[in-house]
């Protein structure tokens, strides 16, 4: 039996533990299709929250939220806090949106923080976990639909990128997707190491 891709559920690679300059592990999706995109995509919002919901769950099996919220805001030992790693993942899904409705019509100009994945996690996230989650959800599903309704044809189309390279709308989507399903992992393991912490 083939092995299963690396963007589903069980396959995303261990995150290493670093402790002075952190880098998150890259990943490739280079063979992932667009149907597969998609149904990554609106997997995100559920395997985040279980992310989040699993590393804050008390000792009675039952997710504490309150302790969640509290949690999410604390920089775990790479420098960045679970909001910050989701609010990453849906500012990455909203900018790959607005790129590619336009290079699914036109030949427009990518830029090119959207085709290489970032080495670490962009701090910035100030709003509660909630809120994250709910940019999450509503930034993959917009995602999603502009993959569902994408001519076939274009996704091999050739843009030029705002660097003087090139991409194609299909290579575009899976720079995009690719750092998002390795943040899943992330999202458990800085709740993990900040929990039962005292607060600095």
């Amino acid at each position: 039996m083939a092995p299963s891709p690396a963007w589903q559920e069980h396959e995303v690679p261990p995150l290493p533990m670093m402790a002075q300059e952190a880098h998150v592990p890259e990943i490739d999706l280079s063979s992932m299709q667009p149907g597969d995109a998609a149904a990554a995509l609106r997997s995100f919002p559920r395997r985040y929250r279980d992310a989040a919901r699993t590393a804050a769950t008390d000792l009675d099996g039952e997710p504490d939220e309150a302790a969640l919220e509290e949690m999410a805001r604390r920089p775990g030992p790479d420098g960045w806090s679970a909001t910050d790693v989701v609010t990453a993942a849906a500012d990455r899904l909203a900018d790959a949106h607005d790129v590619l409705t336009r290079a699914l019509v036109t030949d427009t100009a990518v830029p090119s923080h959207l085709t290489a994945t970032p080495s670490q996690v962009p701090s910035g996230g100030s709003g509660t976990m909630e809120d994250a989650l709910g940019r999450l959800d509503a930034s993959s599903t917009r995602l999603a639909e502009v993959v569902d309704d994408a001519d076939p044809e274009r996704w091999t189309a050739t843009l030029p990128v705002d660097d003087g390279g090139t991409t194609t709308p299909l290579q575009l989507l899976q720079t995009s997707v690719a750092p998002v399903v390795v943040w899943i992992r992330e999202v458990d393991k800085v709740l993990r190491a900040v929990r039962g912490r005292p607060r600095s």
